[in-house]
């Protein structure tokens, strides 16, 4: 879907400044009054489903909760250093330990991975394309996961600010 027309589809139900980042998908909202993450996705997804034919899986955070994952990046040099290095895995539930059993075995050349609250962080120096813990990271999570890499999260950490 065009991006205009996704702000637009979502600027009719009453979300205010609706601003995307680039061709992604990640959408940036203000609400005309305070109302939860829950009430946001099942808002924009009926919106999307109706305008579009298909209701997304979407997750939301607030500025404040960007700002946080954001901040709490143990690979956070590194990511300002080669930002498509580090990669944030978002997912809908809180991974655990216990997820991700045995996949950092499959770790090659400096890749590491750390589990956050609803992200898990991975650095990958040579790429994702090949890695076979990135892959594995997105499979094993057990949950809807959306990928960015770190230059995006902080250009949209930086459009949410705005």
């Amino acid at each position: 879907m065009a991006m205009a027309e996704l702000r637009e589809c979502l600027g009719s139900v009453g979300f205010l400044e609706v601003r995307t980042y680039i061709q992604s998908g990640n959408v940036i909202v203000d609400t005309p009054m305070p109302i939860d993450g829950a009430e946001v996705k099942t808002s924009a997804a009926a919106a999307i489903g109706e305008a579009f034919g298909f209701e997304p899986s979407i997750h939301v955070m607030t500025s404040a909760e960007m700002e946080d994952v954001v901040s709490a990046n143990p690979y956070l040099e590194a990511g300002d250093a080669a930002p498509t290095s580090v990669h944030y895995y978002f997912v809908h539930q809180a991974p655990s330990h216990h997820d991700l059993e045995g996949v950092a075995e499959l770790a090659t050349s400096g890749e590491e991975f750390a589990v956050g609250r609803n992200v898990v962080y991975l650095l990958a120096p040579n790429g994702v394309g090949r890695s076979k813990l990135a892959a594995a990271l997105a499979k094993q999570l057990g949950s809807a996961v959306t990928v960015r890499n770190h230059r995006s999260v902080i250009a949209i950490a930086t459009l949410a600010e705005s």
